[in-house]
């Protein structure tokens, strides 16, 4: 489970929020795992009141789940659910690439092969935590070169439902599993070929699903 450091009182809310927020995404949780508001609150040292607010707003976005009054927890994915975030994620990440393939730059592209080579580096001193952190990355880095600011909320929010259950499959998966589609992508952006990018996109998430789906059976 992660730790927590106190909090400042200054915009106190949001840094609480944003703090659970981010180790959802850092995969410090995984689907399941119980979200205590006591242990939270003890480690960033504020009240319980902050971090219920920024539970149940996650709650709200479904990052989280509450089954009952005293229970919020982090939710299993159900397959009808996880085969419609895949199919958008194939869809909404296939347009950034095509996209960022119109608009990187050379010092765009030597940002992506050096985050895809901290992967590598990562697996190799056997981190998938930082793997999983550099990954994510990567695909935030193809968001931000397509100039597809919306695209780009939207497919954070679905990161924040699948963070948990990836992070559960990085810890038995490879460094080609990360980077194999990653070098295509890289090599479409050098071109400027923006359906080679989108195809090889898509192709990485649909290889990676392959792969989550064996653990989940």
């Amino acid at each position: 489970m992660p730790e927590f450091e106190a909090v400042s009182k200054e915009t106190l809310g949001a840094t609480v929020y944003n703090r659970i927020r981010q180790a959802i995404l850092n995969g410090d949780y995984r689907p399941g795992d119980k979200v205590k508001i006591r242990e939270i609150a003890g480690q960033m040292a504020v009240s319980g009141t902050p971090v219920r607010d920024a539970l149940l707003q996650l709650v709200m976005e479904r990052a989280l789940e509450m089954p009952s009054p005293r229970e919020i927890r982090v939710p299993h994915l159900s397959s009808a659910d996880l085969a419609e975030i895949r199919l958008l994620r194939v869809t909404l990440e296939g347009m950034t690439a095509e996209a960022a393939a119109t608009r990187a730059t050379a010092l765009d592209i030597a940002r992506l092969e050096e985050l895809n080579d901290t992967i590598v580096t990562a697996f190799a001193k056997g981190d998938a935590h930082q793997a999983l952190s550099h990954n994510r990355a990567f695909h935030a880095e193809l968001y931000r070169l397509s100039g597809m600011t919306v695209t780009a909320e939207i497919l954070d929010r679905l990161w924040l439902r699948m963070a948990p259950l990836i992070a559960s499959w990085s810890s038995h998966a490879e460094a080609d599993d990360f980077v194999r589609h990653h070098f295509t992508v890289i090599d479409a952006l050098k071109r400027g070929d923006g359906a080679a990018a989108r195809e090889a996109i898509a192709d990485d998430i649909v290889a990676s699903g392959v792969k989550i789906d064996d653990i989940r059976d």
